[in-house]
């Protein structure tokens, strides 16, 4: 029977212990390296997601804001109101120049008496 060498056994299982620790190391490495790689990438939708509910809001409310043809028609409009109050006052000054007389005749005609 031939007997064991010892010392080559010791090379082989410390060969063996190194190979399986540094399987460790690598696999930690990679886990380690992916799961950073996930929590940056999560936050990165995170971000994204965040702007495109903004972006989603803005153009929602440049949907609804007036155009130029918008702000013609309302010009055009307040146009029209101004002629049209510009007739009213003239209308009023001339029943204001007319009612300051009847209130001059009846103040008058209240004197005589």
């Amino acid at each position: 029977m031939e007997s064991i060498n010892w010392d080559a056994a010791k090379v082989f299982s410390d060969l063996g212990q190194w190979l399986i620790m540094g399987a460790f190391a690598i696999y930690a490495w990679w886990s380690r390296r992916n799961s950073d790689n996930g929590k940056t990438l999560n936050g990165i939708n995170n971000r994204i997601d965040g702007l495109d509910k903004h972006l989603a809001q803005v153009e929602q409310t440049i949907k609804h804001r007036p155009r130029h043809d918008d702000l013609d028609k309302l010009r055009t409009e307040m146009t029209h109101t101004n002629r049209e109050l510009a007739e009213v006052s003239s209308q009023l000054k001339s029943t204001t120049a007319l009612l300051n007389r009847l209130h001059d005749y009846l103040l008058q005609e209240r004197g005589n008496r």
